[in-house]
């Protein structure tokens, strides 16, 4: 396997997946250790895990205190990251190609992504995009085989 094809499937693996029920993380929740799982997934466990005084539980990976939110699973904070990081890949698998060409009807293949934008971008594209002053800190991600990165 490519270097490239398996950052993507680490960083999948690694980061978008739910280490309760093993799928794609659905409304992420973060616990305090950073520690992410999907929102039905920690509340279920919360709710079979609490401690005696009903006020504690425990991350499923790391073990540490966790307290419990007065309004439940719900004030657990969500996980931006990954919504953001999971919206990214979502984008770039459904299309490879630059979205600003495409505007223009021209197909080019993209090789960078606009981590703040969303956006596919080709070589060109990615030059104009950086030389724009609004646009110049932007983060861009390389763009690898089959659209993943």
């Amino acid at each position: 396997m490519s270097l490239s094809k398996e950052l993507g499937h680490t960083i999948k693996e690694e980061l978008l997946v739910c280490k309760i029920c093993l799928e794609n993380l659905t409304n992420p929740k973060s616990l305090p250790c950073l520690h992410t799982f999907c929102e039905a997934c920690i509340g279920y466990y919360m709710e079979r895990h609490r401690s005696t005084d009903h006020r504690k539980f425990s991350c499923p990976i790391c073990r540490r205190q966790v307290f419990v939110p007065k309004n439940g699973v719900e004030g657990i904070p969500d996980c931006f990251f990954v919504t953001s990081l999971s919206d990214i890949i979502a984008q770039t698998t459904m299309e490879n190609i630059c979205r600003i060409c495409k505007l223009q009807q021209v197909t080019k293949k993209a090789e960078k992504v606009c981590v703040e934008c969303c956006i596919s971008l080709c070589a060109d594209c990615t030059t104009l995009h950086q030389g724009t002053p609004l646009m110049k800190d932007h983060t861009f991600l390389p763009v690898l085989a089959e659209g993943n990165y």
